[in-house]
């Protein structure tokens, strides 16, 4: 059993003590955010840098041209209704296996 508090010194010691307990959890969370936070950047970078270098690889001459125009002719590209099909099935599969994974993970 635990120990029965007696005085009014060993309360304001456990307060105290839980004080200090709740300061250095609230730290370890702002930590574990900021990790969290660290390693998101880092993925969206990584996928960033590898969607660049796949769209250059896959438009010829692209270099040539400047970050408004290239963007300008993937932005026409990507409306045209193959493209918009495409990416419909794409989202739809990538839902559905989403979903199985998580019933799988249950």
């Amino acid at each position: 059993m635990a120990k029965k508090i007696t005085s009014k010194e060993e309360l304001d010691a456990n307060i105290e003590l839980a004080k200090t307990e709740i300061r250095q959890g609230e730290k370890l969370i702002a930590q574990m955010k900021r990790e969290v936070s660290k390693e998101e950047r880092k993925a969206r970078t990584n996928r960033l840098i590898q969607r660049g270098a796949i769209a250059e690889s896959l438009f010829r001459d692209a270099t040539e041209f400047t970050n408004e125009q290239f963007k300008s002719i993937l932005s026409v590209g990507m409306r045209t209704p193959a493209v918009r099909e495409m990416a419909d099935r794409y989202r739809k599969a990538n839902a559905e296996n989403a979903a199985g994974a998580t019933e799988n993970a249950e």
